[in-house]
């Protein structure tokens, strides 16, 4: 018997500090993510726990896990 559903949310993801753009150059951070998403070899993705790839997310795939939390309490 199923009590809850939560929402779908992104989940396990990658982040990188804005200053990479400095550091590394203009455009580091759409080339990580382009790498990261394009990974194919299932031992890799095995060993991230996410067996069918890695996927791109904004801010506002975050809104439902947001909004929970705050009806929860748990966030303003």
């Amino acid at each position: 018997m199923v009590i809850w559903v939560s929402p779908d949310y992104p989940d396990y993801h990658f982040c990188a500090h804005p200053s990479v753009e400095t550091l590394f150059g203009a455009g580091f951070t759409d080339k990580l993510q382009k790498a990261l998403v394009d990974i194919k070899d299932p031992a890799l993705l095995t060993g991230m726990n996410r067996p069918d790839g890695l996927i791109t997310a904004t801010n506002e795939d975050f809104d439902t896990l947001r909004t929970a939390a705050v009806d929860a309490g748990v966030m303003r």
